[in-house]
């Protein structure tokens, strides 16, 4: 590996962390990607970079420096964690389930609320949407065992998407319970979906279930935002 004094490798890494908070994500990767050089064990710099290529949709290139990272920490859950998305972003979903599906075998895992709605993701990407809403259900449920994730706003595409998920397999009520709950969650819409857009899809839940003024309320809420 390369050979740089502490100190400079010291100010390598407030540079990479510099350059990433000002959005310089080419000039921080190629710190990171240094600092590997450097320090090839340290397992934070790989992924800043993996995480860094996939803001620039360079999953390809996520998935050689993930392959690296396998060979010094082979079960690193936040490694795993952007391993699926890169697959979901190449639209490789079934080996995105596979990954999550490995993920998924430490129980400990703190991310295994996402490793299920990453699955449910691809499935729904798959046309297997009761399969999806399975998963989904999974997600939710681990949300709802913690105190400090069951009514986070962060979450609510969660409820958003089984939403839809059961209005495509004309489980309106059900749909329409999901979508109230999406929309108590985010009150400030901090995070996608939009109200307007969840409203929007309210709206088809009732029209499909005949319920024509709760629809024109929901089409005119959205209209409105």
């Amino acid at each position: 590996g390369l050979q740089l004094e502490p100190n400079h490798v010291k100010s390598l890494q407030k540079r990479a962390l510099l350059n990433d908070a000002l959005k310089n994500k080419e000039n921080a990767l190629n710190d990171y990607q240094t600092l590997i050089k450097i320090e090839p064990k340290e397992v934070d710099y790989y992924l800043k970079a993996i995480d860094i290529l996939i803001k620039l949709n360079k999953n390809q290139e996520a998935l050689v420096i993930i392959s690296d990272l396998k060979k010094i920490d082979l079960n690193n859950a936040e490694g795993a964690r952007m391993e699926a998305i890169a697959h979901l972003n190449l639209r490789e979903f079934r080996i995105a389930i596979a990954v999550c599906e490995l993920a998924l075998q430490n129980d400990d895992n703190k991310y295994n609320h996402f490793f299920y709605n990453c699955k449910a993701i691809a499935h729904d990407s798959l046309h297997e949407y009761n399969t999806a809403i399975l998963a989904y259900l999974r997600a939710i449920a681990i949300l709802k065992s913690s105190s400090s994730l069951t009514m986070s706003p962060k979450y609510q595409s969660y409820y958003v998407n089984i939403g839809f998920d059961y209005y495509r397999t004309n489980q309106f009520d059900a749909a329409i319970g999901y979508y109230n709950t999406a929309l108590s969650l985010d009150r400030k819409e901090e995070y996608p979906p939009k109200d307007f857009e969840i409203y929007t899809k309210r709206g088809m839940a009732y029209f499909a279930k005949t319920d024509f003024p709760m629809a024109m309320f929901d089409y005119n809420k959205s209209i409105a935002i």
